[in-house]
């Protein structure tokens, strides 16, 4: 595995020396340190991924989770609704908001994501389980 992984990279260097525009190419290539946990180079990558190219909603979603792995929620929360804009009937970037939106201590908005990412994916176990966590910091 760890040669393809190698290999595919190198393919994307050749393909970025021939367009170094080529968004798919920076993406795919930033995935690599988020995967290695090397948090701060993705968030470098991917945020150059995005000066080159702002409609990829993968793109905005992997530096909101490269944001929430190093703790910046608020930045997660603000990439993960941008996310959102492209498509907003995709369960996943509900729950992933919802969970940044719970660590900033804000349970009611992220109620409202885990209810639209359970009403969009009805047998959404993780955001479930997430809507039952932050249930008894609701409101009466």
């Amino acid at each position: 595995m760890k040669g393809q992984a190698a290999a595919a990279a190198a393919c994307f260097h050749k393909a970025l020396r021939l367009n170094p525009d080529f968004a798919e190419a920076l993406c795919n290539l930033a995935a690599e340190p988020l995967v290695q946990k090397q948090y701060d180079e993705a968030v470098f990558a991917f945020e150059s991924a995005l000066r080159v190219e702002t409609n990829r909603p993968e793109t905005f979603a992997s530096l909101a989770r490269a944001f929430s792995c190093l703790g910046r929620w608020d930045d997660a929360a603000r990439l993960y609704r941008e996310a959102l804009s492209f498509s907003p009937e995709s369960p996943e970037p509900h729950f992933k908001l919802g969970t940044a939106l719970a660590r900033l201590g804000k349970p009611t908005e992220a109620a409202v994501e885990f209810r639209e990412a359970l009403r969009l994916k009805s047998d959404f176990a993780e955001a479930e389980r997430a809507l039952n966590e932050v249930a008894p910091l609701l409101p009466k």
